[in-house]
C-alpha cells in the first residue's frame, strides 16, 4: 500500500496549473466567479473599469463593459457581455499573446509558452498518462494479491483512487448551483427591463418625437419617417413610444399638452426602475434564504 501512495503522489504531480485567458461564456448583471474576475482585470487594463476586483458582476462592472462597448463600436452598448463583446475582447487578448510571443523569441531565442489550444492538449495528454499509470499500478497490485482480503483492499484502494481523481471533477455544490440558477433567472429579467429603460430614456429631451413617431411612422415609410425625425426609429423605440402615447391618451383630452406627455414618459421610466429595484431586492432575499 505504501507503493500505491507513492505512485499516486507521483501521478498527481503530473498536473500543472494552466491558465486559459479566453472568454467562452456570456456574462451579465449578477454573474460571479473567475470569469468575472478576469473580465474586471481586463477592463481595468483597458481603462474602462476603476472598481475593485471582486469577481461579482454588478453596476460598476456593467458600466465598465458599457464603456468598452462604446469605445469599440459595439451596439447596443448596454453592458451585456455577449458573443460580440467576447469576440472583441478575445481578439485583443490574441493580439497581446502574439506580441508577447514575438518579443520572447526576439529577446531569448526560445520558443514561447504554448498557446491555449496547446495547453489543453497537454493537459489531456497528462490525464491520459496518469490513467495509464494507474492502470499499470492496479495490475501490479493484482499480481501481488494472494488472499481474498488483499483483493478487497485492492478494490478499496481503486475506489479511493477513483474518488480522489474523478469526484472532485464532477461534484457540484448544491447551494452554489441554486445561487447560479437564481442569478441567471433574475439577471435575464433585470437585463430585459434595463434595455426597456434605455429605450424610454432615449426620448428624454425628445418628447415631441413621441407624437411624430405615433402620428407619422404608423402611416408612412421608414424613409419618410427618417426625413421627418432626422433618424429612423428602431422597433423597440416604436414600442416605447406607443406605451407613452397610450398613457398620454388616457388623460383628459382637455388637459393634454406636451407637459402631460413628458409626465407620462417620466411615470413609465419610474415604473421600470421600481421593477428593477424590486427584482434586485427579491434576488438578494432569495440568496440569503438558500
Amino acid at each position: 500500500m505504501k507503493k500505491v501512495s507513492i505512485a499516486i503522489a507521483s501521478a498527481l504531480a503530473l498536473f500543472p496549473f494552466i491558465a486559459l485567458a479566453t472568454f467562452n461564456a456570456d456574462l451579465q448583471y449578477g454573474s460571479t466567479g473567475n470569469d468575472v474576475t478576469e473580465l474586471q482585470e481586463f477592463l481595468t487594463a483597458q481603462g474602462n473599469y476603476t472598481g475593485p476586483i471582486t469577481g461579482n458582476f454588478y453596476s460598476l462592472t456593467r458600466q465598465g463593459v458599457i464603456g468598452f462597448q462604446a469605445a469599440n463600436g459595439i451596439s447596443p452598448a448596454a453592458g451585456y457581455f455577449g458573443p460580440l463583446t467576447r469576440a472583441k475582447v478575445n481578439a485583443i487578448l490574441a493580439e497581446q499573446d502574439a506580441a508577447s510571443d514575438a518579443q520572447a523569441i526576439q529577446e531569448t531565442g526560445t520558443i514561447p509558452t504554448p498557446t491555449k489550444d496547446d495547453a489543453v492538449s497537454l493537459l489531456q495528454a497528462q490525464v491520459n498518462a496518469l490513467l495509464e499509470q494507474l492502470k499499470k499500478l492496479t495490475a501490479q497490485v493484482e499480481t501481488q494479491t494472494t488472499t481474498q482480503q488483499q483483493n478487497v483492499q485492492l478494490g478499496t484502494s481503486t475506489t479511493t483512487i477513483t474518488k480522489l481523481l474523478i469526484l472532485p471533477l464532477v461534484q457540484e455544490d448544491p447551494k452554489k448551483k441554486k445561487e447560479e440558477a437564481l442569478k441567471k433567472e433574475y439577471g435575464l429579467k433585470i437585463n430585459a427591463l434595463e434595455k426597456e429603460l434605455l429605450e424610454l430614456e432615449f426620448f428624454n429631451g425628445k418628447e415631441s418625437d413621441l407624437l411624430e413617431i405615433r402620428n407619422k411612422y404608423s402611416y408612412t415609410t421608414a424613409e419618410e419617417a427618417q426625413a421627418a425625425l432626422g433618424y429612423a426609429p428602431t422597433q423597440n423605440q416604436i414600442q416605447a413610444a406607443a406605451r407613452v402615447y397610450a398613457m398620454y391618451e388616457a388623460t383628459n383630452p382637455v388637459a393634454r399638452s406636451k407637459g402631460t406627455l413628458v409626465e407620462a414618459l417620466r411615470v413609465l421610466q419610474k415604473e421600470v426602475r421600481d421593477k428593477i429595484a424590486a427584482l434586485r431586492n427579491e434576488l438578494e432575499r432569495k440568496l440569503l434564504e438558500i
